[in-house]
């Protein structure tokens, strides 16, 4: 018999993510009707088992693996707060919020560099490197 299956990656949320860090990250395995509820960025909660893969049964892999092994979440439930973060963001804001918001914006488009203010903006804890950071912000 054939079940649906999907492996889905889980990631921190980059408000909960320490400056510097990266976000850690695990697998979650959905089977039958807990398949296709979550999209890429998606906001969700997950109830489910916390197990060990098995790398391999026996052999020199095994061996070589000693007591290493990875781990994955196998879904219970799954609950999706909101379809994606960004678009949660802009829902909450009033109409005066909104305007403000469009009016920076307008203010950074129509600026003197345009492209040197945003580039300015990614990684702001990274000293130097412009060139590489215009070139991630213009691709």
């Amino acid at each position: 018999k054939f079940v649906k299956f999907q492996e889905l990656k889980l990631q921190e949320l980059p408000s909960q993510v320490p400056m510097g860090h990266v976000p850690r990250s695990m697998s979650l395995y959905c089977r039958g009707e807990l398949t296709r509820l979550a999209s890429p960025g998606d906001v969700v909660t997950v109830d489910g088992v916390f197990l060990p893969q098995r790398i391999a049964e026996s052999g020199y892999r095994a061996m070589k693996a000693g007591l290493i092994s990875t781990t994955y979440l196998e879904a219970q439930n799954i609950v999706v707060h909101k379809k994606s973060y960004d678009e949660s963001l802009s829902e909450n804001l009033s109409e005066e919020e909104t305007k403000k918001l469009n009016n920076d914006i307008m203010k950074v488009a129509t600026g003197e560099d345009p492209i040197g203010a945003l580039s300015a903006s990614i990684a702001p804890e990274i000293f130097g490197h412009e060139d590489i950071k215009r070139s991630l912000l213009l691709q």
